[in-house]
């Protein structure tokens, strides 16, 4: 997504102008307010303004700023029932949602990724810097130096040695990652869905994405047709593109949405979703329900992110733990003969 449309900007953005326009200002003045308050870039602002002075809707001037299509789609409907205060509130509430629910996966992951990370630099730096001045000085005394000094030292040496084929080939498997990205993904996630945890995890991503936006797209009341072309076009994520797009497809050719979810290479993954979908078509309340969805499986994927990294602190901390062990023998082990030697 663009810098200048994150979802936390337009969750922000719309808050503030629903609150605005509801008070009785114009769009043109509303923006005007906001420009001051830098909630998006000033510039952009500028450009909206300008556009809707001469003449464009607001949903063209977006379009022309490259704005999310989905936040567009909350604005073309605004326009249609002749009221931007109902588009912007649809809006905010699905911002928000999804803001929210990225805010916390990156506060969940933070501390595992922080910790492992200070560990790895502090044992390369002592690896690299430290324990060869250490080797200098025990071998200038004709200390025999320990098994594990050893082997690090040759670890080092080697690294030191090829460090430029090491980073020509780390730098050459970054550029394959990145060109053959699409290769990956079409070859790879078959694999990967064949490992249960993975199929399930995600199963719930899936679940939680489609339910949203979805949800919310009906609500607001958009077709379900143009909801998930909308969905096929707006998602980032290239495996849920394709999949969105065959939903939309069986649909389009009249079957129910529940029974294109089950014709899909993730059925197996989406059997809840299915079965939620198929109890809102009996109903009448696929919208509300799907909403209802997507809320129970962010906390379901919160709570099992939380205990995925209650099990994984321990884990980190033995790994550091080891790491400093290795380091203080490597160092500290010959110390003991040099006392002797003295």
């Amino acid at each position: 997504m663009n810098r200048d449309w994150s979802k936390t900007k337009i969750m922000l953005f719309s808050k503030q102008l629903s609150l605005l326009v509801a008070s009785g200002l114009s769009l043109t003045a509303s923006l005007q307010i906001i420009r001051q308050h830098h909630i998006l870039n000033q510039r952009l602002v500028v450009r909206l303004i300008l556009a809707l002075e001469h003449g464009s809707l607001f949903s063209e001037a977006l379009v022309a700023e490259k704005a999310p299509l989905i936040f567009i789609s909350f604005i073309r409907l605004a326009e249609a029932k002749g009221d931007y205060l109902y588009g912007l509130k649809a809006a905010e509430a699905y911002f928000a949602s999804s803001s929210k629910f990225a805010a916390n996966l990156k506060r969940v992951c933070l501390y595992p990724c922080l910790v492992l990370g200070l560990a790895c630099c502090s044992f390369l730096f002592m690896l690299v810097v430290v324990l060869p001045q250490f080797s200098d000085l025990y071998y200038s005394f004709g200390i025999k130096l320990p098994t594990i000094t050893i082997v690090l030292l040759k670890f080092f040496n080697l690294f030191d040695k090829y460090r430029l084929l090491i980073a020509a080939l780390v730098s050459m498997i970054a550029v394959l990652i990145v060109l053959g990205y699409k290769l990956a993904h079409k070859h790879l996630l078959p694999v990967l869905l064949r490992l249960s945890s993975v199929r399930r995890w995600i199963g719930y991503y899936t679940t939680y994405i489609i339910a949203l936006q979805l949800g919310t797209l009906l609500e607001a009341g958009v077709s379900l047709h143009k909801g998930l072309r909308l969905l096929a076009q707006n998602l980032s994520r290239k495996y849920l593109k394709t999949y969105v797009s065959v939903i939309y497809k069986h649909v389009q050719q009249g079957k129910l949405l529940s029974v294109a979810l089950a014709q899909t290479p993730l059925a197996a993954s989406l059997e809840e979703l299915r079965q939620v979908v198929a109890l809102g078509e009996k109903t009448g309340r696929l919208a509300s329900i799907l909403i209802d969805t997507s809320s129970n499986m962010q906390e379901l994927i919160e709570l099992k992110l939380k205990r995925l990294i209650e099990i994984l602190e321990p884990l980190l901390i033995c790994l550091v733990g080891l790491l400093v062990a290795l380091m203080v023998l490597a160092l500290f082990l010959p110390v003991l003969e040099l006392s002797r030697v003295l």
